[in-house]
């Protein structure tokens, strides 16, 4: 009955909807970091009295470089949904070497 209750309050996903989750979460996250190194340095300029223009000026600057960090994200994405099987063990460290299966999830044995 535990199982019934759990399944019910969250649903198996696809594996589609799973990486729609992780795609949106790395993007926003690259966002957030760009927006907070802008800011940071905006305010690292104020405080060292240099002249640094509009205070958006190095937000916008930080933002103009997620286009080419959400390339990578994608690429890895493409990476994953073509060959899973080969991907995985690469970005888990093994890439020169056949991983022993104690060192692989359970699904890839």
């Amino acid at each position: 009955m535990d199982v019934e209750i759990r399944n019910r309050r969250c649903p198996p996903r696809t594996k589609a909807r799973w990486l729609g989750a992780n795609l949106v979460l790395a993007a926003s996250s690259t966002v957030a970091v760009a927006v907070v190194a802008g800011t940071v340095a905006t305010i690292g300029l104020a405080l060292a009295g240099a002249e640094n223009g509009p205070p958006g000026l190095l937000v916008g600057a930080a933002l103009a470089h997620v286009p080419a960090a959400v390339v990578f994200v994608a690429a890895t994405a493409v990476l994953l949904a073509a060959a899973p099987r080969v991907s995985i063990p690469l970005g888990l460290g093994h890439a020169g070497r056949r991983p022993a299966p104690a060192q692989l999830p359970q699904r890839l044995r």
